[in-house]
């Protein structure tokens, strides 16, 4: 349910930011940008991930683990603002949840997977018993049959919990899917609970899919600094209170407030900028997870095809989005190669000899090879 002002703001720069930075924010960003966001008027701000992020990197930092003292730190300079801290259920244990409630953390949220909610019951619980806003982050959501996320949001909430939050981890939502999403979820949960909203901007649509979410009557949204997160990153802080500053005038979110905390971020981080590349609109458009994207281009380089044309060839064939691994889109590859030199040797055997002999003279060209990025390990996430 809306408050006065609209969605409650939760900002995700410290930790959805991090995919940018490999989380090295010092402890000195985390403090000032935790000041600046709460004197901006954030209703809660988020500052990590509990012990391990859902990527392997070689020198993750800080918000990659939200370790005590890190926690402390924060709420020792800034001790008005209300903190949240995300989790992964394989990574923590219930004392995890019980040490956040006692370094005052105000919100805890866990990552419900398509095949590991359960594994998320007790933690989600014992924070929502502890008088925390306990939340459950369903990812993947457009991964998902509807009755699927029906489903598994009735048993969180019989199970115990504050917020069902749906996220949009491959930013292949429009406000029209939005819109139908939460209305369906709506009328089918066994009990009233407050629902949140978590999206990515691969198909340059965050703020206006938050718009929609927002009639829908959630009661929170996410956002971070200059859409600092994932691939193309979430809707704007900046925006979002600008927004707000028009369609709730006397509402408490300062637009010069949050201008400033924008301000320091790309003061001290280059990469708090990002840009819808067009991979990253690919993979929206095709709802595959941006976490494939150096997968892919692994592939692609090794069977000397193009980027864009194998994620058109995933998409086409339909390849099974939750049991996608490098061997299945090699697999993938594998065929398109296969069925290119099927076709070059027909094409071959109808020719002549003389137009043979004159396109001997020739090199013929079938594919540019991409080029292959930094292939990391990845967990599907929010």
């Amino acid at each position: 349910m809306n408050t006065p002002n609209g969605p409650k703001v939760l900002d995700v720069t410290l930790r959805d930011g991090g995919f940018q930075n490999d989380w090295n924010f010092s402890q000195q960003n985390a403090i000032a940008l935790v000041s600046l966001l709460h004197d901006a008027g954030m209703d809660y701000i988020e500052i990590g991930y509990r012990n391990k992020p859902p990527i392997v990197v070689p020198n993750p930092g800080l918000s990659s683990r939200c370790d005590n003292d890190y926690v402390s730190a924060i709420k020792k300079q800034v001790p008005q603002a209300d903190l949240s801290v995300m989790y992964l259920p394989k990574f923590v244990a219930l004392s995890d949840i019980e040490m956040l409630a006692d370094l005052g953390v105000s919100m805890v949220r866990g990552c419900v997977s398509p095949t590991g909610w359960e594994d998320a019951l007790p933690l989600v619980k014992k924070g929502y018993d502890l008088g925390l806003i306990s939340t459950a982050n369903i990812t993947e959501i457009t991964e998902r049959n509807i009755e699927e996320v029906v489903d598994t949001a009735n048993r969180i909430i019989d199970n115990g919990c504050s917020v069902i939050y749906l996220a949009d981890s491959n930013g292949s939502m429009t406000p029209n899917t939005v819109r139908d999403t939460f209305e369906y979820l709506k009328s089918r949960l066994a009990h009233q609970v407050e629902l949140g909203y978590h999206n990515h901007n691969m198909l340059n649509m965050a703020m206006a899919n938050y718009i929609e979410a927002s009639h829908q009557g959630i009661s929170y949204i996410d956002c971070s600094l200059r859409g600092m997160g994932r691939a193309s990153g979430n809707v704007q802080s900046e925006s979002l209170f600008a927004y707000k500053s028009k369609t709730y005038p006397k509402s408490r979110y300062s637009v010069p407030g949050i201008m400033r905390a924008a301000h320091y971020l790309c003061s001290q981080f280059a990469s708090a900028n990002p840009e819808p590349k067009l991979e990253n609109t690919a993979m929206g458009a095709y709802n595959f997870v941006s976490t494939l994207e150096s997968v892919i281009a692994v592939a692609a380089n090794e069977y000397n095809i193009t980027w864009l044309d194998l994620i058109n060839e995933m998409y086409r064939v339909k390849l099974d989005r939750r049991h996608i691994t490098l061997d299945t889109i090699r697999a993938v590859a594998h065929s398109m190669c296969d069925a290119r030199q099927r076709e070059k040797s027909t094409v071959q055997a109808a020719r002549t000899d003389s137009e043979m002999s004159y396109f001997s003279e020739f090199d013929i060209i079938d594919s540019t090879p991409a080029t292959a990025e930094k292939s990391r390990e990845f967990v599907r996430n929010d």
